[in-house]
């Protein structure tokens, strides 16, 4: 019996490697053929996994439909570069493609397949898609809301040096974090630390928190953050 259900996992096991495996030289061999223009072949090989939620399949699916219904009204090329170096797992395309997803803008509007981009991004390890991803979480679109790990990515995008836009963005978000004890303590010394070392990076939004908060914390609390500003950042 112990032996008949051992053989049985090893089956589905192997089942489900063959699968991904299969998923995995679709989307190349569709992916190969969208860069050469073969959309008869493209849309046989990326359709079905269209189907299934693959958003970097759907991104050229979606570019052969608007194609086959006429001229559309946005730049092929440039898209159909990033719809493929999305599936070739180049982060910043993921990045790219993710937020059209996000925003409806060429591509509709589809926030789980944002997500799952945003996701591989940050597989890649693109700080950028983590911030994306968190904002995702806080909001609550294309997943379940979680602010509490919104937070954590905002943590970790903030301590990395990387892009200083999403850097200084992901900054004042968890100093806001801080000041409403959301996935951490709260904490007004640290969330004015956030605040003026994403000031700091040129966030005008930041600086406003700073600017405002100031004059309503106890003093002791703007030298103790004045203090680690000043020895930013720790060795």
């Amino acid at each position: 019996m112990a032996r008949g259900c051992c053989i049985a996992l090893l089956a589905a096991a192997l089942s489900t490697l063959f699968a991904s495996a299969g998923i995995a030289d679709a989307l190349r061999d569709g992916t190969d053929a969208f860069s050469k223009k073969d959309y008869a072949k493209a849309m046989t090989l990326l359709a079905p996994l269209a189907e299934q939620g693959d958003g970097r399949a759907e991104c050229m699916v979606e570019v052969m439909q608007d194609l086959a219904k006429g001229t559309p009204d946005y730049t092929v090329e440039g898209v159909s570069w990033d719809c493929a170096a999305a599936a070739y797992g180049k982060p910043w395309s993921l990045l790219e493609v993710g937020d059209r997803f996000r925003d409806g803008f060429i591509h509709r509007r589809n926030p789980k397949m944002a997500v799952q981009l945003y996701r591989l991004a940050v597989d890649q390890g693109l700080p950028a898609a983590q911030s994306r991803l968190a904002e995702m979480y806080f909001r609550g679109s294309g997943v379940e809301g979680d602010p509490a790990m919104a937070c954590q990515l905002w943590g970790r995008v903030a301590a990395q040096d990387h892009d200083e836009r999403f850097r200084a963005d992901a900054m004042r978000n968890y100093g806001l974090c801080y000041l409403n004890g959301t996935g951490v303590g709260q904490d007004m010394v640290q969330a004015l630390t956030w605040w003026g070392i994403a000031a700091e990076h040129g966030d005008q939004d930041a600086k406003k928190l700073w600017e405002t908060y100031v004059l309503r914390v106890p003093l002791n609390q703007v030298v103790q953050a004045q203090e680690i500003l000043k020895t930013w950042p720790p060795q």
